[in-house]
């Protein structure tokens, strides 16, 4: 499957993006969440909480509805592509995780 890509946003720019799961978990819910940038050198993946910057991005805040996650993002680096990594544990015990693309453009 191929990632997922939100809309561009500038290095100054804090944007609020979300990560709609519910075609997937039907009557299930989200329990937990998490958010972790990839780096394709080293093949790594770096854990983000809110308030941290990884790799020059910083999550400012998260939440969670029953099927909906949100994350506010803030920084980047111009002409960097973030390949971010959403993942929820369910009421009933599920996991799944979705990768999306972060653009940073200068606007």
């Amino acid at each position: 499957m191929a990632a997922r890509k939100f809309s561009p946003k500038d290095k100054d720019e804090v944007l609020d993006y979300t990560v709609d799961w519910s075609r997937l978990l039907d009557t299930d819910t989200i329990s937990t969440f998490s958010w972790k940038i990839h780096q394709d050198e080293g093949n790594t993946d770096f854990p983000i909480a809110a308030g941290e910057t990884v790799l020059g991005l910083q999550l400012e805040q998260a939440s969670n509805t029953n099927s909906v996650v949100t994350a506010r993002f803030g920084l980047g680096t111009n002409n960097v592509t973030y390949k971010l990594i959403c993942s929820v544990t369910t009421a009933t015990g599920l996991t799944f995780a979705r990768t999306i693309l972060l653009p940073i453009k200068e606007k």
